[in-house]
């Protein structure tokens, strides 16, 4: 017999659109339409909508918890004045 705490539920995903995707990841329209260009950023799916898109939260969440992180200790002297 199967116990119900063992039964993970499926992770469901979900379409993120653009203002949540923006308090996400803090970056621009423009900056993430670059990075998709460059393969850097989740690419955006469209919607039923001619001019609609979103983002797989998955796909927003891997990202960041895979971008690079800049070391603030690492910063130069003529950086600090």
């Amino acid at each position: 017999m199967t116990n119900k705490t063992d039964i993970q539920p499926s992770k469901a995903d979900r379409i993120v659109r653009e203002r949540e995707r923006l308090a996400l990841t803090s970056l621009s329209r423009s900056h993430t339409w670059k990075l998709e260009q460059q393969n850097l950023f989740p690419r955006r799916i469209k919607l039923s909508g001619s001019r609609s898109v979103g983002w797989r939260l998955s796909e927003l969440t891997e990202w960041i918890e895979n971008r690079p992180r800049v070391d603030s200790s690492s910063t130069s002297e003529a950086d600090k004045k």
